[in-house]
């Protein structure tokens, strides 16, 4: 038996596989969301809007 056997059947094992496509900013100029095609620039600003907006929703029930 190997350190390997068996990997894949471990309980407590979670794999997480995270890939990022990385950019330098510069070559940025536009972020296509559900709300369209928007600047990098607003981008924080409809994350802030967004949560706003969901945490007053969830803040009725």
């Amino acid at each position: 038996m190997t350190g390997t056997e068996g990997w894949s059947e471990h309980p407590r094992l979670r794999l997480l596989n995270l890939k990022y496509d990385v950019m330098p900013a510069e070559y940025v100029t536009m972020v296509v969301t559900e709300f369209g095609m928007v600047p990098p620039t607003s981008v924080p600003v409809i994350l802030r809007e967004f949560r706003q907006n969901e945490q007053t929703v969830s803040g009725l029930f």
